[in-house]
């Protein structure tokens, strides 16, 4: 599986200092590591943006001061770019009433495309949530990915999922889920009917947290769905193909 397909873990917490995930460059370099000791070719830094807590200007100053952070450190520990995943910069972007309306949203999505992961609200999903959402993808061509679908379950209907499938919001799921048995059946379901776009370890440390995209990955294979994932992934180069790497 491996050497037919680049494998993009596209939710992460990666970046030192941001929020719960890594404490330190030194630990951000250890998650990379693990990363692609699992075959990770390519992982996306999305560090939380609450727009309760912060403003965007304040984040994405915060977000430039740990990327120039850990892209010295990795200078300084001289380490080759064969030896730790591409990275490109992010945000996993917490939902907000009117986000369709603010001037500056595409600031958070993916640097250099017009991509945004999205973390929806953790309770039920009320029309004005997804006809923002959908608005999002149709009205201004923002490329909404929702982060972590899995953890929504009791949060939307089948008439809501379908409207946002519909206006081609797409979906990530996290590799988690994958290895227990009532949520892998219902992951592996919506990796069936074409439903999950794109996957992420959602690692935030090395220990409690750590990353486990192998697993997933052997999952998925093992049940019989190796050529959707390499569909899977080959639509994720073509999405993140504009995409400006840290380094």
């Amino acid at each position: 599986m491996k050497a037919d397909v680049k494998i993009t873990d596209f939710h992460s917490h990666i970046l030192p200092f941001m929020d719960d995930g890594s404490r330190s460059v030194e630990e951000s370099l250890q998650m990379l590591r693990m990363l692609k000791s699992q075959g990770v070719d390519r992982v996306v830094a999305t560090p939380h943006f609450y727009p309760k807590q912060e403003d965007p200007v304040s984040f994405l100053k915060r977000r430039s001061e740990s990327v120039t952070m850990l892209r010295s450190y990795l200078s300084f520990q001289e380490i080759d770019k064969r030896e730790i995943p591409e990275i490109l910069i992010g945000a996993e972007v917490a939902y907000f009433g009117g986000m369709s309306l603010y001037k500056n949203i595409r600031d958070l999505c993916i640097q250099g495309t017009d991509v945004m992961l999205l973390e929806m609200p953790f309770c039920r999903w009320t029309d004005v949530v997804v006809n923002e959402v959908c608005k999002m993808r149709s009205e201004l061509g923002i490329k909404v990915v929702l982060a972590h679908i899995d953890r929504y379950f009791h949060y939307v209907d089948n008439e809501k999922f379908f409207k946002l499938k519909t206006h081609r919001v797409l979906m990530q799921a996290n590799a988690d889920p994958f290895l227990r048995f009532i949520s892998g059946r219902r992951i592996l379901r919506l990796i069936h009917s074409n439903s999950i776009h794109a996957l992420g370890s959602d690692c935030h440390n090395i220990t409690e947290r750590p990353s486990n995209m192998n697993e997933a990955i052997n999952v998925i294979c093992s049940k019989g769905y190796s050529a959707k994932l390499v569909n899977m992934m080959g639509a994720i180069d073509e999405l993140l193909s504009d995409a400006t790497p840290m380094m």
